[in-house]
């Protein structure tokens, strides 16, 4: 069911894309640059698993560093997105430092590290390499594809947990206008962060992409730890 409405979702968006690779194109005629992007990042979840968890947990990274670059918006490429979500399997056999964080705070939260939460970014569209996509394409996906709390309410998740950074709190402000930031305990808001917006559940929190967060491996899992005990007291 989760599935189906996140495929109906996207489905529903596709003249939305056809109007953003439209601009895109126009765009890239000036500025060859423009054209340095990937497909969107679009979800899928192993149902059963994700339901069955303790918590329903949704991680956010930043954006993808090559994803689908032969996406055109059509049914077909909404297919092969969503299957190279699934064979992606979350990274598990990734090894990047991001995919190993996401699982070992998945493994916090719910006890359990089997497919079993969902992964997202806060920038649905990235760059052939590491990076923000050019400033044409994340306006565009602003204007045509922001799906994001959509895609909340379809996957309803108890906790969201941000490893993305306080340089990209702008980018999702954007998608979610009303987002605010909170301090939580003594962090400074730029190191850990509460997250408030009517689209998100009430225990979600922000800290460091892990890419900076484990040079200082000591303190950004003793961060990690404050705040899955934080959620876990909540409940």
């Amino acid at each position: 069911m989760i599935n189906e409405e996140l495929k109906h979702l996207y489905v529903s968006y596709i003249p939305e894309l056809k109007k953003m690779y439209q601009d895109i194109d126009s765009k890239a005629k000036e500025d060859e640059s423009v054209y340095d992007l990937s497909g969107p990042l679009l979800l899928t979840c192993w149902e059963e698993k994700y339901l069955a968890s303790k918590y329903k947990l949704m991680i956010f990274g930043q954006e993808t560093n090559g994803w689908c670059n032969d996406f055109f918006p059509s049914v077909n490429d909404i297919d092969k997105s969503i299957e190279v979500y699934k064979d992606f399997k979350l990274g598990q056999d990734y090894g990047t430092l991001f995919c190993q964080y996401a699982h070992y705070v998945n493994q916090m939260i719910n006890g359990v590290d089997d497919l079993n939460f969902v992964w997202n970014n806060v920038n649905k569209f990235g760059k052939d390499g590491k990076g923000r996509p050019h400033a044409v394409v994340l306006d565009n996906e602003i204007e045509h594809f922001n799906v994001l709390t959509q895609e909340l309410k379809i996957l309803n998740p108890d906790i969201c947990i941000f490893l993305s950074g306080p340089r990209y709190d702008a980018d999702l402000k954007k998608k979610l206008p009303d987002l605010e930031t909170e301090q939580f305990k003594d962090y400074p808001t730029n190191e850990v962060a509460r997250y408030v917006s009517k689209s998100l559940p009430y225990n979600s929190f922000r800290t460091y992409h892990p890419g900076y967060g484990h040079r200082y491996e000591d303190w950004y899992c003793e961060a990690i730890t404050e705040i899955v005990n934080s959620i876990k007291s909540n409940h």
